[in-house]
């Protein structure tokens, strides 16, 4: 499934706008980094697109179709949302987190049925979580934790998975192992938009960068098109310097201070 976003503008007050005229289009299969520090419109657009926030103005068109036209239910079998944690009221087991992704397949009033209950399975499976099954969600770990969110968002049988910030609460070896899975995905054929403030991650992982300044489009393409000391200057305000390791995309972003600290 393919995004295209024309003409996008929103603002919370009359007045004062969040984002301005923003404009792209993305190919389905693809994992893209929405690349920005915190306050730049980068979850405000996420709502956008998740039919969260209605009262914007242009057109958010995914797979050909008009956002606007379809009720929650039909866009929720075209998108799925990961969040960056959450904290259910009950301590449901695994399975059962995953199983409410299924919601949007069901009718009102019927139950989950074989077939929702087989997609609960594909999706632990698909991310090598199947041994998970039984645990109680709360007593996880954190890592554990969001990749069943991210199973959840598989069972939903949606094609574009949106993730906020999704390892901003995780140490840094989680980190690894969500986003390696994650990537996997998108290997795979779907389409993964993640919004983060880290550089490193749009270098390890993204097919495409989404630079977000100012509630619009500074920069789009590959990490090695767009990503250079430039960027991050007019991004996050500091003097960088972009370093390539072993190959073209282990690339690191080293702030200038860091290098004056190793003299």
């Amino acid at each position: 499934m393919g995004i295209e976003v024309k003409n996008l503008s929103f603002s919370y007050k009359k007045g004062i706008p969040v984002l301005h005229d923003v404009n792209f289009q993305l190919q389905s299969g693809k994992f893209i980094c929405l690349l920005g520090p915190n306050g730049v419109g980068k979850s405000t657009l996420f709502k956008c697109m998740l039919g969260l926030l209605r009262n914007y103005t242009g057109e958010i068109l995914i797979d050909g179709e008009n956002t606007r036209s379809l009720t929650q239910k039909q866009l929720a079998r075209k998108v799925a949302y990961i969040p960056q944690s959450t904290a259910p009221v009950f301590n449901y087991t695994v399975a059962d987190v995953v199983l409410m992704g299924t919601t949007s397949l069901t009718s009102g009033f019927s139950s989950p049925g074989e077939k929702e209950r087989a997609y609960v399975t594909q999706a632990l499976e698909t991310l090598n979580i199947q041994h998970l099954r039984d645990r109680m969600f709360m007593n996880i770990s954190g890592g554990e934790r969001q990749l069943v969110l991210v199973a959840r968002a598989l069972a939903q049988q949606a094609g574009i998975l949106f993730m906020d910030e999704p390892t901003a609460n995780l140490d840094y070896g989680n980190q690894v192992r969500v986003l390696e899975q994650v990537r996997r995905l998108s290997g795979s054929g779907y389409t993964v938009i993640q919004s983060t403030h880290n550089p490193e991650q749009a270098f390890l992982y993204a097919d495409e960068v989404l630079a977000v300044k100012d509630g619009t489009i500074a920069a789009r393409g590959s990490p090695n098109e767009v990503m250079d000391a430039a960027l991050i200057r007019e991004l996050y305000g500091i003097e960088a310097q972009v370093e390539s390791l072993m190959d073209d995309r282990m690339r690191v972003c080293i702030p200038m201070s860091s290098l004056n600290m190793r003299i």
